[in-house]
């Protein structure tokens, strides 16, 4: 059978579009009608065609939920064609208004039903479907495993998902914070600062120091405000496309890898996402070598990924990874030791899997101490500033009631 992208109007006269599986576009236009549905146009979906239609990354909570399916209906003896076509109907595909996911899993059991591999048709959706999920579901089939490693797929998923929506949740305040306290000051400072003070400026006494510097910088704010945001939103465009470029953008990211601050969270976030990939491939039966090339595919940072296709080339060569990533100097040193350990005793896979469980962890209470100390110094930074505001303020209110007295 193969998939058909169709046009139709429903009974109350509004346009609806889809896709359905037929041996024709005449049996498209007949399920159409079943389906009170008047066809306007039927066409085969070509290869072409799903590469534009479908550049819609399926979500990480989607894809997780389509990969435990599919393991579980495979696991109770399902064929790989009834467990695809379940969860279709599942998304909604026979539906007048399928979602995406219900298009891409029909497009894909189409695919299988043509002879392709799962892998194969799951390669038609890079957006969707990364490097990682198809090789490892390549080794499924390979190994006659596909259900226990979709099922560790669906596992990896979720805990990435968990993993990021923790860590946005944990720093949605602070930056809530930042914002809000950049806005309230340039607030102060534009619109009430001078008014409050133009009263001791009319008064003709002399206004102290503070007082004077507070109304100076006001007055910069209410000329220049506008260049200063200019000049910023000229940075940051000039950064984003700087960072287009392929030598600057590996300079910066190695940067990174050195700074006090930033290189905890580079060196750590890049560290657990190979670890967990690679350990993944490994216990489906991907070969390390292989294995290390692909899970270079999900370091963020440029630089360290050019340093670990050098360590995928010595481990090629007979060196152990341990050694090979030890010698790299920015993988955590529990983390090198939990790798010599797994060598020695031939459970490397697990420990890869626990040493970046571990590595995660780590993470997690780094952001949570990072984020307990920083909301308590934003709240002094920004008390400090309202309290400069209101002495420069107050001063002269006293220094006119010494005069009156």
């Amino acid at each position: 059978m193969a998939t058909f992208d169709y046009c139709a109007i429903d009974p109350q006269g509004k346009q609806k579009t889809g896709i359905l599986e037929a041996d024709s576009e005449r049996q498209v236009r007949q399920q159409l009608r079943q389906l009170n549905l008047v066809p306007l146009s039927v066409t085969p979906s070509s290869n072409r065609d799903k590469a534009a239609k479908y550049r819609t990354r399926l979500g990480p909570t989607n894809l997780a939920i389509i990969t435990r399916q599919l393991a579980v209906l495979l696991r109770s003896g399902m064929t790989l064609s009834e467990a695809l076509n379940g969860i279709a109907k599942q998304a909604g595909t026979k539906s007048t208004n399928p979602n995406a996911a219900g298009r891409v899993i029909t497009i894909v059991r189409s695919s299988v039903q043509e002879g392709s591999t799962l892998s194969d048709s799951l390669q038609q959706f890079p957006k969707s479907f990364d490097q990682l999920y198809c090789a490892t579901v390549k080794a499924g089939e390979n190994t006659g495993h596909l259900d226990t490693v979709l099922e560790q797929l669906a596992d990896h998923t979720e805990s990435q998902r968990e993993f990021r929506q923790k860590t946005t949740a944990a720093l949605i305040y602070p930056i809530l914070l930042v914002v809000m306290s950049i806005a309230i000051v340039s607030g102060l400072m534009i619109y009430i600062v001078p008014d409050v003070i133009k009263v001791f400026v009319d008064s003709g006494q002399r206004l102290p120091l503070l007082t004077r510097g507070l109304l100076a910088s006001s007055d910069f704010l209410q000329q220049w405000g506008w260049l200063m945001a200019a000049i910023g939103g000229g940075s940051l465009v000039t950064v984003v496309m700087a960072m287009r470029q392929t030598a600057i953008k590996q300079k910066v990211h190695k940067l990174y890898l050195r700074l006090p601050i930033v290189r905890i969270f580079s060196r750590g976030l890049n560290a657990q996402r190979y670890m967990q990939t690679l350990g993944i491939l490994s216990q489906s039966g991907v070969p390390l070598h292989q294995g290390m090339e692909i899970a270079q595919q999900v370091i963020t940072n440029t630089h360290l990924s050019v340093l670990l296709s050098k360590v995928a080339n010595r481990v090629k060569e007979g060196e152990s990874l341990s050694n090979a990533l030890d010698q790299m100097g920015y993988f955590p040193p529990l983390m090198i030791y939990m790798l010599a350990s797994g060598e020695a005793s031939g459970e490397l896979d697990q420990m890869l899997i626990k040493s970046a469980q571990q590595q995660q962890q780590d993470i997690k209470a780094i952001v949570a101490t990072a984020v307990s100390l920083f909301e308590p110094l934003m709240l002094l930074f920004m008390g400090g500033i309202v309290l400069i505001i209101v002495l420069a303020i107050l001063l002269p209110i006293l220094n006119m009631s010494q005069l009156i007295g």
